[in-house]
């Protein structure tokens, strides 16, 4: 879970800082967010956060299905970092 309260942790803040010092960008994923997803970014200092599970989803439901709903969260990352760049990337391998 990421919320408002994240950004005063030491595990992803050490992350984006490290990522930030050799200009690797970090996107954040999370079981599910509490609060405007870019906001949380700027605070958190990442890129962009995304929730795997869909808002009310169950925890017992995220839980069952987190294969498939990370897969789904990092294709919409990738659609993002494609859409920003205006590249097309995509990365090599099976990611469905």
């Amino acid at each position: 879970r990421i919320d408002a309260q994240s950004a005063q942790g030491k595990v992803l803040g050490g992350i984006a800082t490290a990522a930030a010092g050799i200009g690797v960008p970090v996107v954040a994923f999370c079981g599910a967010l509490e609060g405007e997803p870019d906001l949380l970014a700027s605070q958190l200092g990442v890129e962009a956060v995304l929730p795997i599970a869909e808002a009310g989803m169950p925890t017992s439901e995220s839980m069952r299905d987190a294969e498939h709903l990370l897969r789904s969260a990092v294709d919409r990352a990738w659609q993002r970092i494609a859409t920003a760049t205006g590249t097309g990337f995509r990365p090599r391998g099976d990611f469905s």
